[in-house]
């Protein structure tokens, strides 16, 4: 199956950087290990070997080990692996991910992870993984919420504590005691921000419901 965890057969979750919290996205982008680089400067290393010991041949002359490393390595201080767009691999917090490009956009690949989400699929330009931040059925990968979301808004009522992120409108509830946790989903409605969605419980917890309201935002009758 592509695009998953080849001993777990969990899928990778994906997900642009740009869409994650910046600050994130930086320290990802920045210790990740940039396998493009290391890439480029291994075929430059073979390249020039195979140069210096073709031109001792034609001279005549006996090139040892020590003589075409210092050559080499004398060489590969001009040389400039710089990809535009990179592939980088790292880990952060028990996250393996990786980091390619697609149409010109960085994008966040998730290969394995103490979190996994229910996501929709990606499109067929990434198919079998999981499109991250989009519900669905199918369990993929995920990150930590708060890399994702600047929770700026936030609220505990009872064992229940409810976040919210105005600018992606999206939030999350977690019971402190338990651990059950779930998502939700707003839409800009005439009457202002509704929740139109959520998971991971049959029925929301009416103190979830109540601390939503209480952040200024709207929860339909039909919806509780």
């Amino acid at each position: 199956m592509y695009n998953c965890n080849a001993q777990t057969g969990v899928r990778f979750g994906t997900i642009y950087l740009h869409e994650l919290d910046q600050d994130v996205a930086a320290w990802l982008w920045d210790t990740a290990t940039n396998v493009s680089e290391a890439e480029a400067y291994a075929e430059e290393r073979k390249r020039l070997e195979a140069y210096y010991v073709d031109l001792a041949e034609e001279q005549n002359q006996i090139m040892d080990e020590d003589d075409l490393e210092r050559l080499v390595e004398a060489a590969l201080q001009n040389f400039d692996p710089a990809c535009e767009e990179p592939t980088l691999v790292g880990e952060q917090e028990g996250v393996k991910y990786m980091i390619s490009h697609l149409g010109g956009a960085a994008l966040l690949w998730v290969t394995e992870s103490p979190y996994t989400v229910k996501a929709a699929l990606c499109s067929p330009c990434v198919p079998n993984a999981g499109s991250l931040g989009s519900p669905g059925e199918y369990e993929c990968y995920g990150l930590p919420l708060e890399w994702i979301y600047n929770f700026t808004k936030s609220k505990q009522v009872g064992h229940w504590r409810t976040e919210f992120d105005p600018v992606a409108k999206y939030g999350s509830f977690e019971n402190v005691i338990s651990g059950t946790s779930g998502g939700l989903w707003f839409e800009e409605c005439p009457d202002g921000l509704t929740l139109i969605d959520y998971d991971g419980v049959f029925e929301l917890p009416s103190d979830v419901v109540t601390a939503i309201r209480d952040m200024g935002l709207i929860v339909e009758e039909e919806m509780e």
